[in-house]
């Protein structure tokens, strides 16, 4: 499921990233869903990136 709903929200957005906290609003996520967040990455479907803090 998550990887269905970041597809399509960067197909809807016209964008090769997303952020987290697109896929899951504050505090409408369970440990469940961390659980399989982390696993992804594990398995490099889902990529960290580095991004550069705001100024």
């Amino acid at each position: 499921m998550l990887i269905s709903k970041a597809l399509a929200f960067m197909k809807r957005n016209n964008i090769n990233y997303f952020y987290l906290s697109f896929l899951l609003p504050e505090k409408a996520y369970t440990q469940k869903d961390v659980e399989n967040i982390l696993n992804l990455i594990e398995r490099n479907i889902f990529q960290l990136k580095e991004v550069e803090a705001l100024k």
